[in-house]
């Protein structure tokens, strides 16, 4: 097959998980006999990159789609004809297009006029959950047009987990014929456990700096641990929030607890997760939850809050701990917990790595791979 991925992140050009997301899954559909392509959608406000070493693509290309141009046909009311500026000329005919959130919708709906393609879109972050990316000058309600035409046009829908497959059935009137539940995955080959000894008291985090992220929580919980003098708190990555996170970090005394390195190489990434007794994923709101598979991967449980996306990884007390959303003290008891009891977080340890083995890369690209055989046939 030939399958085209049309998406807002690739590698390097990639703020969260979801580029993270496309790159794992485009490297290995590459290794059978398909043909990949990616078609990076930016805004104009983004200058080009060259993507991460990706010699398995058939095919890179990039498009620019401001604000301007989304919001011209946000009404619904298309002429396909009028959308050839959103398709370089030299993408060949697909056998599939597979959307990765709205980005990737104008110019699908391009492609499905001019092709016999069929259309796939992966539903990583709906909108009437109420939450966004950020980092592109698109208006939200500009955004919600947009995905909720690709969702009406897509001839399959993919959901993460079955609550988000309940929020499109709901919220968006996707009928259960045309979703299919695929979760992500997750590198086994590169996020393992390592050689690096784990630190008794450290705490790792990660992820954009957004209010779904939940991190200001994390900050609170810290706040209410017993004290210890060599307790230590990484809180990795960048956003919109960054600022105010580092102000009420100083504004609570806990500057010499809680160290802000921005955004972080994948070496230290992998490091950071190996290295950590535990990694707090204070999400209130998660499809899914990237962050607890890769930690999980490493041998580190997760604690966080019981957002419906973690709750499909994390087993509390099996291999994590998780606290009621926005309670930070009982937040802080469940990482108290993982930090004054040895024995069971080591048992944690191996249950989050056994975890993890379900939802390696190379297993669930089978299963998205088939359901486009399904659509093709």
């Amino acid at each position: 097959m030939k399958i085209i991925h049309i998406t807002g992140e690739f590698p390097p050009y990639s703020t969260g998980g979801l580029g993270r997301y496309v790159y794992e899954l485009t490297q290995c559909q590459a290794r059978t006999d398909n043909k990949v392509a990616v078609l990076l959608n930016r805004g104009s406000e983004i200058e080009s990159v060259q993507p991460q070493p990706a010699a398995f693509l058939t095919e890179y290309h990039e498009a620019v789609l401001n604000s301007d141009t989304h919001k011209k046909y946000s009404s619904g009311i298309i002429d396909p004809e009028s959308l050839a500026h959103t398709v370089p000329d030299d993408i060949t005919s697909p056998d599939i297009i597979h959307v990765h959130d709205w980005y990737g919708v104008l110019p699908a709906l391009r492609l499905q006029h001019t092709t016999d393609a069929q259309v796939v879109y992966s539903a990583h972050l709906p909108l009437r959950a109420g939450f966004t990316y950020s980092g592109h000058a698109v208006s939200k309600r500009v955004k919600m047009r947009i995905e909720s035409m690709g969702l009406r046009n897509a001839d399959l829908v993919i959901a993460p987990t079955s609550s988000t497959a309940n929020l499109l059935k709901r919220e968006y009137d996707v009928s259960s014929h045309r979703i299919h539940v695929i979760p992500n995955g997750v590198d086994t080959s590169k996020f393992t456990p390592g050689d690096e000894p784990t630190m008794p008291n450290r705490i790792f985090a990660v992820g954009r700096m957004t209010e779904q992220k939940g991190f200001h929580y994390l900050i609170d919980a810290i706040d209410y641990l017993d004290d210890s003098a060599d307790l230590e708190v990484i809180l990795a990555g960048d956003g919109p929030e960054r600022d105010s996170l580092i102000s009420w970090t100083e504004k609570n005394g806990l500057t010499d607890r809680i160290a802000f390195p921005g955004r972080v190489s994948e070496k230290r990434l992998l490091r950071e997760y190996r290295r950590a007794i535990v990694t707090a994923v204070p999400s209130v709101y998660e499809t899914f939850g990237l962050v607890c598979l890769e930690s999980m991967a490493c041998g580190t449980p997760v604690v966080g809050f019981e957002a419906k996306g973690i709750q499909s990884i994390v087993q509390d007390m099996v291999n994590g701990r998780l606290a009621r959303p926005h309670i930070s003290k009982e937040l802080a008891m469940r990482l108290q917990y993982m930090l004054k009891n040895t024995d069971e977080q080591k048992a944690m340890s191996k249950a989050a790595l056994q975890t993890a083995k379900d939802y390696d890369w190379n297993t669930i690209s089978r299963e998205v791979v088939s359901v486009y055989a399904d659509l093709s046939n």
